[in-house]
């Protein structure tokens, strides 16, 4: 009966280690620059084992653009939303989420509160501080604002928000208008 639950148990833990190990990212192969993309999007190698990427700026209600920031590989890493307010010139990063291909609940939160903040940003006289709130009541715990012309480090680059406004909403959109 020992010998069964020691055999058992053995077999118990290799399942418990082995998707770990199912997934090993392969390295990535050096690239000079910043790959661009259509809608402001923009794709680099952060280290040889992670991607950060920029995705295609989207609207997400009047005024109001969101990008996908995400830095890692297919196995595992962290994403960021960031919301520009453009009537204001101002961004809200919503972040630091981790995602893990043996983890889809996460990718579930993210899509959920994507939607929660596109309802919220389409209501009269919404702003950045009650976006924080709404995706501080839905599990989000890190925040940074940043303001026109000011940038965030993203994958070892400085990384500007005026793109999408610029491009989505011109007419209230920043004058100087920077990018990565």
């Amino acid at each position: 009966m020992i010998r069964r639950g020691i055999i058992f148990a053995g077999f118990a833990a290799s399942l418990a280690v082995t998707p770990a190990m199912a997934c090993s990212p392969a390295e990535l192969v050096p690239m000079a620059g910043v790959q661009r993309g259509a809608g402001c999007e923009a794709s680099w190698n952060a280290s040889p084992y992670d991607m950060a990427q920029v995705s295609k700026a989207r609207v997400l209600a009047p005024g109001f653009v969101i990008q996908t920031m995400t830095v890692g590989n297919g196995c595992m890493g962290s994403r960021s939303f960031v919301v520009h307010d453009c009537a204001r010139s101002e961004s809200l990063v919503i972040g630091g989420a981790g995602y893990d291909l043996y983890a889809p609940e996460a990718d579930r939160k993210d899509t959920a509160l994507e939607g929660r903040l596109s309802r919220a940003a389409g209501r009269k006289n919404t702003d950045l501080a009650a976006l924080r709130r709404l995706a501080s009541r839905h599990g989000a715990n890190d925040f940074q604002l940043v303001a026109q012309g000011a940038t965030i480090d993203l994958g070892g680059r400085k990384v500007s928000f005026e793109c999408g406004c610029k491009t989505l909403f011109p007419a209230k959109a920043p004058e100087n208008g920077g990018a990565l």
